[in-house]
């Protein structure tokens, strides 16, 4: 369970298989679009999509409430972060799951059989999202325990465990899925389409995330919508907040927010990409802070995942640095 030899280098990703394939399909969808657009509105008219520039979404140093602390480096691929027992990290990297101490040191390793695309830790249990299903893993002992795939059209890119229910984003197919923590399948949510028939709306995406708040509701990213849903363990809703602007307050691009994550004092973490930009909200929709502006990062750096420890830190996978970067509150921040 601890010490594991390396991973054959023949394993692949399933879900960097279909980042490429969406990200080919999304850019000639936007091209048709937009192009489409344009023959529409006269040869004058601005393209149907403009995502903001680094310019455009312009940080101030006061709106800036974290402070980055050392990263934690990795040899390997890194795909998802989660908090768990006593602030341990956990990540998951290549084809392994590593459990790191609050500072960043690792303690051991789980060796897997494919990727895990996404996790969340809750009461002693790492729940891992594999492309179609998930599988439940023992800290104490390292027993794991799948449960039924969700088919072969399945692409599970988030999991987020409340009191008693378990909620995931199946990007492939476009909904939030629901069980029991036993694995008793619950039902499903399917977001609603755009009002409007924007292009944004129609380019395909990776990013359907959740994340469980400490009331025990639900917050998943709602991709061309700009804004995040609000939802009750039952899964009914109860409201949604954000809008799409270039404003530091507002959503920027075609898919954000792409990541949420909850932290202490029902601030909720969201990440938007293209430029890459990390920010806080309270619980009614109103924006808190900057963790950390797009100069953070390299170009189209696209952060994977985001989580946040008891104490408030907020920590990021940087997949171009290969790392875990990691930002503290400032003083006086909650």
């Amino acid at each position: 369970m601890a010490d594991t030899p390396a991973a054959p280098h023949r394993r692949r990703s399933s879900l960097d298989l279909m980042v490429v394939l969406l990200l080919v399909a999304g850019l000639t969808a936007v091209t048709m679009l937009a192009g489409r657009a344009r023959r529409k509105a006269g040869p004058d008219a601005p393209a149907a999509i403009a995502a903001p520039s680094e310019e455009q979404r312009l940080v101030l140093p006061e709106q800036i409430g974290y402070s980055e602390v050392a990263p934690v480096p990795f040899q390997e691929k890194v795909r998802a972060v989660a908090a768990g027992p006593d602030d341990h990290l956990f990540a998951s990297v290549g084809f392994f799951i590593v459990d790191l101490s609050p500072d960043g040191k690792e303690q051991r390793r789980f060796e897997l059989q494919a990727a895990v695309n996404c996790l969340a830790a809750k009461d002693g249990k790492l729940y891992l999202g594999y492309a179609d299903h998930i599988e439940v893993l023992t800290l104490a002992d390292g027993k794991r325990t799948p449960w039924p795939s969700l088919g072969t059209d399945a692409m599970l890119t988030s999991v987020a465990v409340g009191d008693g229910v378990i909620f995931a984003g199946d990007a492939g197919r476009r909904r939030f899925v629901r069980w029991k923590v036993d694995g008793t399948l619950l039902g499903e949510i399917t977001p609603p389409p755009p009002p409007n028939k924007a292009v944004a709306a129609s380019v395909p995406s990776t990013y359907f995330d959740v994340t469980a708040a400490a009331d025990g509701t639900f917050w998943a990213t709602e991709p061309g919508l700009f804004g995040l849903a609000h939802f009750a363990a039952d899964g009914a809703a109860i409201g949604r907040f954000g809008k799409a602007s270039p404003a530091i307050e507002d959503f920027g691009g075609c898919c954000n927010p792409a990541q949420v994550a909850s932290a202490p004092g029902g601030l909720l973490v969201t990440v938007e990409k293209k430029p890459d930009l990390v920010k806080t909200y309270r619980g009614d929709g109103t924006f808190a802070q900057v963790v950390a502006g797009p100069k953070a990062f390299q170009p189209k750096t696209f952060v994977a995942d985001v989580a946040a420890d008891s104490r408030g830190r907020i920590v990021m996978v940087d997949p171009k640095a290969k790392s875990l970067r990691i930002f503290e509150p400032k003083a006086g921040v909650p």
